[in-house]
Order: structure tokens, then C-alpha cells, then sequence
């Protein structure tokens, strides 16, 4: 699956915005997390939307056996969470409270952790980066090293796609032909309706499904591996 390049610079509108937004409320006397952290979510958010991508504040997800809520997810088109965003206020040990919520179970595939001066960004279970968001410089790289992370197993789900695209029948993917085959359809004029789902089997259509793609894409894959003058 081909993700639109949406990589960021120093000149963006986006961080201009993050750099006279922050200022502003600092201006007036603003320094506590909650009252500063909209700037830096409002940055994170327009570039989630250039990607195509959605963010979320305060999404609930599943951790070590307990609930953990962090600051803000973002998700891709597919749904998956491609990231995390955590704010801390700038009078805070910022990497006291990142020892703390990693301790709790916050993921560290893709996260970032931030209190308006630093932000350190968490990756594959390792500090990957210690930016300065007072440098128009470090704010692109940061942005752009988390929304170009992709995770393994998402990696070979977005292959899976692409090639199971690939394995067509005629001029419908093999998707497409179980779409039109087993959808409930009523005819107008008699009224009769054709549906394919078994009573006694509810699962059967989402098994076939899973079937179809496993096929289409070995298919694709063993086509690909034939020598050329076959």
C-alpha cells in the first residue's frame, strides 16, 4: 500500500503556526501542561491530516492487563494506531515521567514525549531521538521520523494488500468477484430475495474471505517466482 509523501520542513506552515501559537499563550502568563499543550497537538493533528491519517486525543487502549489513555493516537487509514503522544508540563523531570509511563505499559514503538521545550521521541523500544522545540530544525525531523515509523507487522499487512490487489479474475480482484457472488440481493419485480449466508454456519462467508486472500496472495507470490521464459 503506497503512503503519500508528506514529509515536513522547517518553513512549514505547520511549525510557524506551533512556534506563534506557543508564544502567544506564553505571552499570557500560560505554563502548565494543559494550558500549553494544545499548540504541540494542534501540530501533531494537520500533520496526521497531510498523511491522510486521524488523531485522536485520549483513545483508550489495552496495556500489560490495564487500561493506559495516552495524550493523543494517531490512526492510519486502516485503523491501526501508527503512533502516541504524551505531554508533560515543562516543570516536570521530563525523563522521570517517561521512566514512569513506560514502567505502566505506555507503548514504545512510535511515541513521543513532550513538555513545549523537548520532545523525546521513543522508538522500537529505544530512545531514537532528543529534539529541541525551541529549533524551527529539529521539529521537521521529529515529525517526520514518527509519521514515517511503519511497525513490522503492519509492514507486511500493507505488502499483503498490495499484492493480494494483484491476483485478479478477469477484471475484479478475487475480492471483488466474492463481494458480488455472496451479497443478499432482493429482485424488484418478484420480490424474491437470494441470500448466501448458511444459518447454521455465520462464519462461513468470513472464513471464505480469509481463504480467498491467502490464495491470492501465495498466487501472486509463486507467479512472481517463475523464471521469465516460463
Amino acid at each position: 500500500m503506497m503512503r503519500a509523501s508528506a514529509s515536513i520542513s522547517p518553513a512549514h506552515p505547520l511549525i510557524r503556526e506551533y512556534h506563534r501559537s506557543l508564544a502567544a499563550l506564553r505571552s499570557q502568563g500560560v505554563e502548565h501542561e494543559l494550558g500549553l499543550r494544545r499548540p504541540f497537538e494542534n501540530l501533531l493533528a494537520g500533520a496526521a491530516r497531510l498523511r491522510g491519517w486521524q488523531y485522536v486525543a485520549e483513545s483508550g487502549a489495552k496495556a500489560g492487563g490495564h487500561s493506559i489513555r495516552p495524550d493523543g493516537t494517531v490512526f492510519d487509514p486502516n485503523n491501526f494506531p501508527r503512533g502516541f503522544w504524551e505531554s508533560k508540563d515543562s516543570h516536570d523531570d521530563l525523563e522521570r515521567e517517561i521512566d514512569r509511563k513506560l514502567r505502566r505499559g505506555y507503548p514504545d514503538s512510535n511515541i513521543i514525549f513532550e513538555d513545549t521545550r523537548r520532545a523525546v521521541l521513543y522508538q522500537n523500544h529505544g530512545k531514537t531521538l532528543d529534539a529541541d522545540l525551541s529549533d524551527a530544525r529539529d521539529i521537521p525531523n521529529l515529525l517526520n521520523l514518527f509519521y514515517e515509523h511503519t511497525e513490522p507487522a503492519i509492514h507486511e499487512f500493507e505488502q499483503a494488500v498490495e499484492e493480494f490487489g494483484k491476483h485478479r479474475l478477469g477484471n475484479r480482484s478475487a475480492l471483488e468477484w466474492v463481494v458480488d457472488q455472496y451479497r443478499v440481493t432482493e429482485d424488484e419485480r418478484s420480490g424474491i430475495r437470494s441470500d448466501p449466508n448458511r444459518e447454521d454456519d455465520p462464519q462461513y462467508i468470513v472464513r471464505l474471505v480469509g481463504q480467498v486472500v491467502r490464495v491470492s496472495v501465495e498466487t501472486v507470490r509463486i507467479v512472481r517466482g517463475l523464471p521469465e521464459v516460463f
